[in-house]
């Protein structure tokens, strides 16, 4: 199993950083159409996960927390982290590629960050979305997020690039603004703008002294909040130190085993392999599978978060011989006509986060 292995490196790493390891890895691989549960992001059904697992190891001196992951909901690290500290005076994230966005956060709550050559945080700036938010134009029933920075960068655009200063030019532009996007959702944008930039502000005040280091502290927020102007933007470990982040470089013994982890949940996974939903069915007109989205884990036990599928494809029938199968006179065919083009329907039929070792 490949979680003995995994079981293997958490022993090592405790031994040679001192410390109880919990590792949190979300799969981001690649599919040629949307797939549920063949990725996962940071979410509240996280937490019950890491309280069941915190209570079973019980206190420690330190905690490190294994991470990769590409984000997800902002709401959960304040809560994670705190969970995380209760259990111990010392809480550090190891990272050895992509921590991003709610990740970041997630770092920015630890004692130390240790980051790997190729690790990777990124700006915490949240995209947010509510039923005032625009609606998509290739498909009305989904909601479009609007990214907070984007807003104020438009705004800080008409001031710099423009020109536009006083009250009444920038009631223009705000009614330009409001005439895409509802007045309502644009203060659903800013108030997310300032829990954000709370929220950075009480996970570093888990660790820092924020009336004696304020200036610090200003400047990481900041950074991470809005002057890197790209949510995308890859901040590794020396530039992370320059921001103000309490990060240190991973001895090489600590690299070696921290990226051996990684290693082990991308070949289980297929990370590098693009997923190809006519790849998994083959010829078969269905199929099922469960994926394996998520892992939360320790060196006792590991929790996946796991969905199961039913994959079903069909080839599309000309008009003539759909109207016959729909009146009974053909039977549908049993097997995919060659030249036709193929519809594939991908359907969950359970999914949820489960102990597997």
């Amino acid at each position: 199993m490949p979680f003995l292995q995994r079981q293997a490196f958490y022993q090592k790493l405790q031994e040679v950083r001192g410390s109880k390891t919990f590792a949190l890895f979300h799969s981001d691989r690649i599919a040629d159409a949307q797939v549920t549960g063949i990725n996962c992001h940071i979410s509240q059904d996280h937490l019950p996960v890491f309280n069941q697992l915190l209570r079973t190891a019980g206190k420690a001196a330190r905690i490190d927390l294994w991470l990769y992951t590409r984000g997800g909901d902002m709401n959960v690290p304040w809560p994670l982290v705190n969970a995380i500290r209760s259990f111990a005076p010392e809480f550090n994230v190891l990272v050895p590629f992509r921590a991003h966005s709610a990740g970041t956060l997630i770092a920015m709550g630890a004692n130390k960050i240790i980051m790997s050559p190729t690790g990777e945080l990124s700006p915490v700036d949240p995209t947010t979305a509510n039923q005032f938010s625009p609606r998509d134009p290739n498909n009305r029933q989904s909601i479009l997020g609007i990214s907070v920075e984007e807003v104020n960068a438009f705004i800080e655009m008409a001031k710099t690039t423009v020109g536009i200063e006083g009250s009444a030019d920038l009631t223009t532009v705000l009614q330009i603004l409001s005439k895409d996007i509802s007045p309502i959702a644009l203060g659903n944008v800013h108030r997310t703008y300032t829990q954000i930039r709370e929220v950075s502000k009480k996970l570093l005040s888990l660790h820092m002294d924020t009336t004696k280091e304020s200036a610090r502290v200003d400047e990481i927020i900041n950074k991470l909040t809005q002057k890197l102007y790209s949510h995308l933007h890859a901040i590794n470990r020396t530039e992370a130190k320059d921001i103000g982040l309490d990060v240190v470089d991973a001895s090489t013994d600590e690299d070696r085993l921290i990226w051996s982890i990684y290693e082990d949940y991308a070949k289980e996974v297929d990370l590098d392999k693009q997923f190809l939903i006519r790849g998994v069915l083959g010829t078969k007109l269905e199929s099922e599978l469960t994926l394996k989205g998520g892992f939360i884990e320790t060196s006792e036990c590991s929790y996946a978060y796991q969905t199961k599928l039913k994959l079903t494809q069909a080839s599309v029938l000309p008009d003539k011989i759909l109207e016959g199968v729909m009146a009974g006179r053909q039977k549908k065919p049993t097997d995919l006509v060659p030249g036709l083009p193929v519809q594939v329907e991908v359907a969950p039929l359970q999914s949820g986060w489960a102990l597997t070792s």
